[in-house]
């Protein structure tokens, strides 16, 4: 049986804007309606689903979420077809040149921060998916 284009449009990750409710600018009271309570680790600044979705964001009382992340298990993928796995030469073909990157060791973390998408790569493939407010 397959997937609806209405299933497969559910866990698409906007860059810049989020996935669904989990959006930049949301309220800790907008994220706990949608995604319902967070881990019990969860902090003033730090709100996390890891055990249900596995993602997690940064808050603050002025800008609301402003950072989400989308860590190894979570089923989806940008608008550009970029998910957890994907190889480093696919995004940058989909995003072009990063704004900046840094290593780490062996991880990777490159920004495109005109398109609001921070990305981590271990051994050159995906491990996490960051969505950001879009820089100018």
């Amino acid at each position: 049986m397959g997937t609806s284009s209405a299933q497969t449009g559910q866990n698409k990750i906007v860059e810049g804007e989020g996935w669904r409710g989990f959006r930049i600018g949301a309220t800790r009271e907008e994220l706990i309606k949608e995604l319902g309570q967070p881990d019990s680790n969860s902090n003033e600044r730090w709100l996390q689903w890891k055990k249900q979705r596995s993602i997690h964001c940064l808050m603050d009382d002025e800008r609301g979420a402003f950072e989400l992340r989308f860590d190894q298990c979570f089923k989806g993928e940008t608008l550009a077809g970029i998910e957890i796995g994907s190889p480093l030469r696919k995004a940058l073909t989909v995003y072009g040149e990063p704004t900046s990157q840094e290593s780490r060791g062996s991880a990777k973390k490159l920004i495109w921060a005109s398109k609001g998408i921070l990305i981590w790569f271990g051994e050159d493939k995906v491990t996490q998916i960051v969505v950001v407010p879009k820089k100018n």
